[in-house]
């Protein structure tokens, strides 16, 4: 696929590398830090340079550690340990194996999924984006993204200056502002920009909802209608993006390429 090599869980059975590993799968496939071994034992056969994607799933439904992880804490909470020791035990593997040195490493999800309460659709996309690199030092970007970013954020780390036919921006170059994001989730698509998310249905008649991000306790509500230019102005920018978003995914197929 795209030039991809893929080891999955029926690839990491033939393996045999965790036949004698207790409880090593739950039901959705091998746990997180025996993924995170495995690709770690992939990336160092790898060609240079390499693309390396891990998809894990301990934080989602069950949160259920394995049974050979001690968690210090109850259900739901200790998967939430175990996912912190599984990724440190990554990096030491990958420091260990010299990999650390030039690789750039991204830690995001797709959304939240928090057991512990019930989450609104905003909430749902609030998530975090971790961005290592060796030599670069700490520093807290506070501003609104999604995963979009990361492709042109990537390319700026490693100091590329070249053409990409994406959407986005390098979240540490973008401008001083709040930054904005697109988010399609159940039929529903979200603008985020500053203090206000506005809710729509692309391709329906129904009037756009806007919220403020944090309204005060209680007080949730729409003021689409209290704000109606704000409104109008941000269902424009989101349809505009989901229009050029779209372009773009057929660019192939409207424009092939002069090297096929």
């Amino acid at each position: 696929m795209q030039g991809y090599t893929i080891f999955d869980g029926p690839v990491m059975d033939d393996s045999g590398r965790y036949d004698d590993v207790k409880d090593n799968k739950d039901s959705f496939g091998y746990h997180d830090d025996l993924v995170f071994d495995e690709a770690v034992h992939r990336f160092q056969s790898a060609g240079q340079p390499f693309l390396g994607y891990i998809t894990t799933h301990s934080t989602h439904s069950p949160w259920m550690p394995p049974d050979y992880f001690e968690s210090h804490f109850e259900k739901p909470y200790g998967v939430f340990e175990y996912t912190d020791w599984a990724i440190r035990g990554f990096f030491r593997k990958m420091r260990e194996a010299g990999l650390l040195d030039d690789t750039i490493v991204v830690i995001t999800a797709d959304h939240t999924s928090l057991p512990v309460r019930d989450l609104s659709h905003f909430d749902r996309m609030n998530i975090p984006l971790i961005i290592y690199r060796k030599g670069k030092p700490g520093k807290v970007v506070k501003t609104i993204g999604s995963q979009v970013d990361i492709l042109p954020t990537v390319l700026g780390l490693a100091g590329l200056d070249v053409p990409y036919a994406s959407m986005g921006r390098d979240l540490l170059r973008a401008p001083r502002d709040s930054g904005f994001a697109a988010s399609v989730y159940n039929g529903h698509a979200f603008w985020h920009e500053g203090d206000v998310i506005l809710q729509d249905w692309l391709g329906e008649d129904a009037a756009p909802r806007l919220f403020e991000r944090r309204p005060p306790p209680g007080k949730q509500g729409d003021i689409a209608k209290s704000r109606p230019g704000l409104a109008g102005d941000l269902q424009y920018r989101l349809r505009a993006y989901y229009q050029a978003g779209r372009t773009l995914s057929l660019e192939d197929r409207i424009f092939p390429s002069s090297m096929d």
